[in-house]
Formats: C-alpha cells, sequence, structure tokens
C-alpha cells in the first residue's frame, strides 16, 4: 500500500492505494509481471524509484514450483519484476526467489538479500547494477556473494555503511534436519 498523505497534520484525508500481483500485471494473471509476489519482505526507496522484494508462496503442485517471488520496481506510473527465470538466475542473476532484504549501495547498486524463514534457505546476497532504464532487465549485471564470504546464506537484512566503505550483513542459522544435518554451511 501508499499513500498519498495530502496533508501531514490530518490523516483523515489520506488516500491509500493497494498494489498486489494481480492490480500491477496487465492482464492479473500469472506470470506477474509488476509486483512478483504479495508476500513483501522489503521495500527500498531510491528517489522516484520503489524496490520490492516478495517471498516465495505461491505453490504450483502441479509444476512443483513456486510461481512467485523476486524483485520488483516501480518507476515512471511502471513496473517490472526480476525473478530467477527472467534474470538469468544461478549464471549471472537473481539466484534466489525468496527476497528478505534490500540495501542501497554507495554507487547506484542494489543489495538484494535472499532467504526464507520458512526454510532458511537462500542463495546469500545479490548486487545489482541497473541499466539506464530501469525497466530493461537486459541492462543488468549481477555480482554474488555467498556462504562462503557470508555466514549463511539465509540472509535476513543489509545495510550499507558508505563512509567506513562496508556493508553488513545479517543472516539466519541454517535448520538443522532431524537426521542432525543441515541444508547449507554449518556456523
Amino acid at each position: 500500500r501508499d499513500a498519498d498523505r495530502r496533508s501531514a497534520a490530518d490523516v483523515g484525508d489520506d488516500v491509500w492505494t493497494a498494489h498486489s500481483t494481480a492490480s500491477t500485471d496487465p492482464d492479473g494473471k500469472l506470470p506477474w509481471t509488476g509486483l512478483i509476489g504479495d508476500n513483501v519482505h522489503a521495500v527500498k526507496v531510491q528517489g522516484d524509484r520503489v524496490w520490492f522484494g516478495s517471498t516465495e508462496s505461491l505453490w504450483d503442485a502441479k509444476n512443483r514450483k513456486y510461481v512467485d517471488g523476486g524483485l520488483s520496481v516501480f518507476e515512471g506510473g511502471a513496473w517490472t519484476s526480476r525473478t530467477v527465470e527472467n534474470t538469468g538466475g544461478g549464471t549471472g542473476g537473481l539466484r534466489d526467489g525468496s527476497v528478505s532484504s534490500l540495501a542501497l549501495g554507495c554507487d547506484g547498486t542494489l543489495w538484494v538479500g535472499t532467504g526464507s524463514p520458512w526454510d532458511a534457505l537462500g542463495a546469500g546476497g545479490d548486487v545489482l547494477t541497473p541499466g539506464a532504464s530501469v525497466h530493461q532487465r537486459t541492462q543488468d549485471t549481477w555480482k554474488a556473494h555467498s556462504y562462503a564470504t557470508l555466514a549463511s546464506n539465509n540472509t535476513t537484512g543489509i545495510a550499507v555503511d558508505c563512509a567506513a566503505g562496508q556493508v553488513w550483513v545479517s543472516a539466519a542459522h541454517h535448520m538443522s534436519v532431524p537426521d542432525g544435518t543441515s541444508p547449507g554451511g554449518n556456523l
């Protein structure tokens, strides 16, 4: 939802607009091309551009995969979604469909944390450098950061400290499965 505050002092004249996967998609049906998931876990405002990170939650039992989740952007009255499938996935794009956190980099990049509170899985963090048009995914460049340099691939938060030249990443510990093993790295 977003609000037009019209008058900051009086909330009675505020106008709220609800945004959903169906309302931001031209035909209102899968596959979503606007807001990529209704389970939004992160929002980041960058001037007139607003980024949304959604976690996977809509399961397609027939095809045995999630059909939502990823990164969406709203700018200039238009929506564009970024998913594992439409960005190149593990070979150069968004590596996981559950986007749990977002942070703006010092150089115009967007840090994208992936992870899920339900299964403790994720792909770590991806850094997106959009091209000249944020609505042209083919202009994007991506850089991946994973468990080898992060505490866990189940990222829960990212903060960028430009003055110190540091990026802070928090992560949830991997879950243990009943046989005592872990689906990810051990901390």
